[in-house]
């Protein structure tokens, strides 16, 4: 069924980011993430040529820099993302869908700033309203976990509607 071991793993690893896409929230969105990482890393360790693995790689480190509690560790997983697309794209400069990852991936600091951002007004206005405090805070906490979800699916569509466009980042 697979060609080798690399395409295995990879096709593990893509299918549980498809797998968080769909069905996982909050805490459950990490270890989808951290196991997809996992199989895509093996993946490369196997085949180091594999810019698709490296492509899945910084979408999931993306993905998981949307998802921390703290800017520092949020920096950390983006700088980590960014390494695997500029990869890519010294690997195969003409796809368009490694610049366009790149080029996203350069302006994360700048949304995960800005949700936070949001996030804190949105807390605030919970806590006047009376909301965010005592039985209700787990609904609070389970707010910020929806839109951590709702963000990174969004980053998702965005990929696959930018391989749509600029063609399959596909094994050279």
């Amino acid at each position: 069924m697979f060609a080798d071991e690399s395409e295995r793993l990879w096709c593990a690893g893509e299918e549980r980011c498809w797998e968080l896409a769909h069905f996982k929230q909050g805490s459950d969105a990490d270890k989808c993430i951290s196991d997809a990482i996992a199989k895509l890393e093996q993946a490369l360790s196997i085949d180091p040529e594999r810019t698709d693995a490296e492509w899945c790689l910084g979408n999931a480190y993306t993905s998981m820099g949307f998802l921390a509690a703290d800017r520092k560790t949020a920096l950390q997983h983006f700088n980590k993302a960014e390494d695997y697309f500029k990869h890519c794209k010294e690997k195969e400069p003409s796809n368009e869908t490694y610049k366009k990852a790149l080029e996203m991936c350069k302006k994360a600091p700048e949304y995960y700033d800005e949700i936070q951002s949001q996030l804190q007004q949105a807390q605030a206005a919970g806590a006047v309203s009376g909301g965010g405090s005592g039985k209700n805070g787990g609904e609070a906490n389970e707010f910020w976990w929806d839109v951590a979800g709702w963000v990174t699916l969004g980053a998702i569509i965005v990929g696959v509607l930018m391989l749509s466009k600029g063609g399959s980042p596909a094994k050279a």
